[in-house]
């Protein structure tokens, strides 16, 4: 019989033993980039406690990247063309552009967001490989699938359909460019298989 803690043990442990690492300390201490910066230490954790309101908000911060996959490069996200503001951070970190590069804020929100994803696929494995799931386990995967469907319903409304199709005309201009003419100066045509 599988229980989460016994599951979650083993999988610790195995971590440990891939890694090298004498104890969970090395892994809470080593693993945490954000930890000699206060304002991002809180701002770069899944957990915080003052950021944790603001998570459909960070969900569905990136202006390319829908919620639903990591701020990743091959899923449209990375860092993105920051605009300046006034507004506090938790103000900002609703919208990506808003977010230093330099001072690292865009990263830390890349990072939560990426440690929601990869809690919320690993909890959802877990369910799968557990005999008895704990009503708390599917009290916490249900409020991250709605948080997720929030974040969505919200990135809809911030960037909606018609800011992707001008991120996705722009990419087609860029296309366009760098396609090799033809000698008589027209574009190439593509030939069909």
């Amino acid at each position: 019989m599988h229980c989460l803690k016994d599951t979650l043990q083993l999988k610790l442990n195995k971590l440990k033993k891939e890694e090298a690492h004498i104890s969970e300390h090395v892994l809470k201490t080593n693993y945490d980039a954000y930890l000699q910066y206060d304002i991002l230490n809180d701002f770069s954790k899944l957990s915080s406690k003052i950021y944790r309101g603001q998570l459909v908000e960070r969900l569905s911060s990136h202006p390319t990247c829908q919620p639903g996959s990591n701020f990743t490069f091959a899923n449209g996200g990375g860092l993105v063309s920051e605009k300046e503001s006034d507004k506090s951070l938790k103000q900002r970190c609703s919208d990506m552009r808003h977010l230093s590069i330099q001072n690292g804020e865009q990263t830390a929100q890349i990072v939560v967001c990426g440690d929601f994803y990869d809690a919320l696929e690993q909890m959802r494995k877990l369910k799968d490989e557990l005999d008895v799931i704990p009503t708390q386990f599917k009290l916490k995967l249900n409020d991250m699938e709605n948080l997720l469907e929030q974040a969505k319903v919200r990135w809809n409304e911030k960037f909606g359909t018609s800011f992707l199709q001008q991120g996705i005309a722009a990419v087609q201009g860029v296309v366009r460019l760098l396609t090799p003419k033809s000698s008589d100066g027209g574009r190439r045509k593509r030939v069909k298989k």
